[in-house]
């Protein structure tokens, strides 16, 4: 994954850093919540699409959940129209929402020489000889370590079966990254004391008894770490769904960023046209023009790892 970073932190360092700073001081908070929502399975939609929206923890929950339930009551793939006040409320100075639209993820299970099983059974026995060294070195947390083992080395016999679902690997990694990345720039930028991941709940999330959640931690620490920054300052929340529950609890935030990314899924960039009407008043509303509302396109082919920023304007560039 050090590929990953190494172009997450060519674009976003250079891109994004700089909005985010000036979101940070308007917006002058040490607790955070990242929602986040995915389209990276949906086979009629042109683009695949991961969106996180952060949100200063400065409300509380239940009184927001239903302001947000009252101007989107549910899903955009469930509704005809979007609400003016909701795309008015995504597009406010205290939402902060990243956007990646994935060309390929298949780099992430393939290596020149190796076959997919064979790669990513490497990245897991890496990760398990990391993880056992955290328990040697940090024992008063061993028994979380040994969990986590025993996740990977359930992940890693998945892996035995006649056909293995790859693409549910690289969702699961990709993700999980994303979202660990975006956590490390706040503890680096606004020295959060609180971040919180609530994401959609899917299989994404679901895999391997939520390997996931674990995947964030990890991926933060390592971050925070490289830069010299004490991940334990930063409190990690996570959101889950509870026993027995038909739809998530908060349910309502993540309609932030699934406004977000099913508008982005259905864009046909290449013929600059969109599914419904829905979308396109996303489009120009939430992501035209708008600083805290940013697309990263990412490309992780086997060959080459890239990644950009791409700009939405409603007024067209005059020669």
């Amino acid at each position: 994954m050090e590929n990953v970073i190494k172009i997450l932190d060519g674009t976003l360092l250079c891109s994004i850093r700089d909005d985010l700073r000036k979101y940070l001081n308007l917006n002058k908070n040490t607790k955070f919540v990242i929602s986040s929502d995915y389209y990276l399975e949906d086979k009629h939609m042109p683009n695949k699409v991961a969106s996180f929206s952060i949100i200063p923890y400065d409300f509380q929950f239940e009184p927001y959940l239903g302001y947000l339930g009252k101007m989107a009551p549910n899903d955009i793939k469930n509704c005809r129209t979007v609400s003016t006040d909701f795309i008015r409320h995504i597009s406010e100075k205290r939402i902060f929402s990243v956007s990646f639209i994935f060309k390929s993820l298949k780099g992430l299970t393939e290596q020149a020489g190796l076959s997919s099983r064979e790669f990513i059974m490497q990245q897991f026995d890496y990760t398990i000889s990391m993880v056992k060294c955290w328990m040697v070195n940090q024992p008063e947390g061993s028994e979380y370590f040994e969990s986590i083992v025993i996740k990977l080395n359930a992940a890693k016999k998945n892996l035995n079966k006649k056909s293995p679902n790859l693409n549910l690997y690289r969702n699961v990694l990709i993700v999980s990254l994303l979202a660990s990345y975006l956590a490390y720039l706040l503890t680096k930028e606004s020295k959060a004391e609180v971040i919180g991941w609530f994401s959609d709940q899917d299989k994404i999330v679901d895999a391997w008894d939520r390997i996931a959640q674990d995947l964030f931690t990890m991926n933060h620490n390592a971050l925070c770490e490289r830069d010299g920054l004490n991940s334990k300052d930063t409190k990690l929340l996570i959101g889950v769904k509870e026993k027995g529950e038909q739809q998530l609890w908060y349910d309502e935030i993540n309609r932030i960023p699934d406004h977000l990314a099913s508008a982005l899924a259905s864009w046909d960039l290449n013929n600059n046209t969109v599914k419904r009407v829905k979308h396109t008043d996303v489009l120009r509303q939430c992501f035209a023009d708008n600083h805290f509302c940013s697309i990263i396109a990412i490309d992780l082919s086997p060959t080459l790892f890239k990644c950009c920023r791409l700009t939405v304007s409603k007024n067209p560039i005059k020669a």
